[in-house]
């Protein structure tokens, strides 16, 4: 996901509150190849991820550490990790279930 946030890129943001978000966010996103791009780019009307979000995804070297991230976290929205949200659902499920028949075997 893009470094900016909906609300910053939306207006000017109070400079003390932008230090503070940027300092809680995760190392690994100033190496993400969304860095500069907007949000709009990984949020759309239509749910789905633009094609250039998909192109950066493929390529970021930490597509990993932002899927674990997106999966970890059931509120985000947008495309994360090379994921949609559904996609995303789907893979805590089958996580959900492996751990469930892993636990069940003898």
């Amino acid at each position: 996901m893009s470094i900016l946030t909906a609300a910053e890129s939306g207006g000017a943001v109070d400079d003390l509150v932008l230090i503070q978000e940027l300092a809680r966010r995760p190392n690994w996103q100033i190496h993400a190849a969304c860095r500069d791009e907007s949000v709009d780019l990984f949020i759309t009307d239509g749910g789905g991820p633009s094609a250039r979000a998909k192109q950066l995804c493929a390529r970021c070297p930490v597509r990993l550490h932002c899927l674990r991230y997106a999966l970890a976290d059931p509120d985000l929205v947008g495309y994360w990790g090379g994921t949609s949200e559904r996609e995303r659902r789907r893979l805590r499920k089958a996580s959900r279930r492996a751990r469930a028949e892993r636990l069940a075997a003898p």
